[in-house]
């Protein structure tokens, strides 16, 4: 007989997410028992992470670690400052094994921002953000302009009014 408020497991000693877990307490008189779901509520094992500074024309890549795993209520979701993000050609996503990652190909000035990774199952949801700063790239053209081509003829080779 168990007396009140005293706790014994009947589950395994070893958990895993989502897995269930018998435990039984006792109530005075009876015992009452009850099975209960052992719950590791949804969370970034690893907040999103990746390079920071990225160039133009280059790739971002960002990752996560979520638990938990697995759980195949788990759904991501991608937004970039506050605003859900369209999965297209220059934006990837992939979760599996319980981590979640997004590449942003040819990245362009407007790329630039907070990127926030949103999970959520049956038991809750969890976030977490990343920002990337996207540099210009400068170019430079190895074809000459005419302008610069006329001006360079006409003071160097072209003779001038008091030459002639």
């Amino acid at each position: 007989m168990i007396g009140p408020g005293e706790l014994k497991s009947s589950g395994p000693s070893r958990h895993r997410p989502g897995q269930s877990s018998g435990i039984s307490f006792g109530s005075g008189e009876g015992e009452l028992i009850l099975t209960l779901m052992l719950l590791i509520l949804i969370r970034f094992v690893t907040e999103l992470n990746g390079r920071r500074d990225v160039s133009e024309l280059s790739t971002a890549h960002i990752e996560g670690r979520i638990e938990p795993y697995p759980d195949d209520s788990m759904k991501i979701t991608w937004s970039k400052d506050g605003q859900p993000l369209m999965v297209g050609s220059r934006f990837k996503t992939l979760y599996d094994f319980g981590f979640a990652a997004l590449d942003v190909l040819q990245l362009v000035p407007e790329d630039a921002g907070t990127y926030t990774c949103t999970a959520k199952n049956n038991y809750g949801q969890a976030q977490s953000s990343f920002q990337i700063n996207v540099r210009r790239m400068l170019f430079f053209s190895t074809c000459p302009s005419i302008y610069t081509l006329t001006t360079f003829y006409i003071s160097h080779v072209a003779p001038t009014y008091n030459q002639l």
